[in-house]
């Protein structure tokens, strides 16, 4: 359908790395146009073991993360909002099953981080948790809805945030399962 002219753009979703990088070079090896980008599940919040039972989703993960940063394909992050666990954990007001879902140690550190971020920014945590998402080398467009308009523009406010590339490496080790360094704290 590419070369009729039907079809300009396509990816793919939930595939494992492997089968992406055998994709690849089958497209190269034949002339044929690649994906142009992985819709994959990826944010901040990581989601407590046992929870996600659905062995077809595939999560963001540091071999991945490198593939994005070298081929510069773009990644499409569901989830991306961590299902606002950041936003009701920085307002107090988690349920039960956020605790559940993502009641984590790491989870309870990258909500400290961006607090502190948030404090001297004045840039709200719902909206730095999404910009994790955007602010990277490659291509990188989170997928996120709300019920709520006030939380879906927090959300939507990421997209309009420049920042500087030591900012966004902070936030990419915070997004990779590092911590937020404690000088810039």
């Amino acid at each position: 359908k590419v070369r009729e002219g039907k079809i300009l753009h396509y990816g793919c979703s939930n595939w494992r790395l492997p089968r992406v990088l055998e994709a690849a070079a089958y497209a190269a090896a034949h002339g044929l146009q690649g994906f142009c980008c992985d819709q994959i599940m990826w944010s901040l919040a990581e989601t407590a073991p046992g929870v996600l039972t659905d062995d077809t989703l595939v999560s963001m993960d540091d071999a991945f993360f490198a593939y994005h940063q070298e081929s510069r394909m773009a990644a499409m992050a569901y989830s991306s909002q961590g299902k606002g666990y950041f936003a009701r954990a920085a307002a107090g007001k988690t349920t039960e099953k956020d605790e559940r879902e993502f009641g984590t140690p790491r989870n309870r550190a990258v909500l400290e981080a961006l607090r502190k971020i948030s404090a001297r920014t004045g840039i709200p945590v719902s909206t730095l948790a999404v910009h994790a998402v955007t602010a990277q080398t490659f291509p990188a467009v989170p997928i996120v809805s709300s019920g709520n308009p006030a939380h879906l523009y927090q959300a939507l406010a990421a997209a309009a945030l420049c920042t500087d590339a030591r900012w966004a490496a902070q936030l990419n080790a915070l997004a990779r399962g590092g911590e937020y360094p404690k000088a810039n704290a």
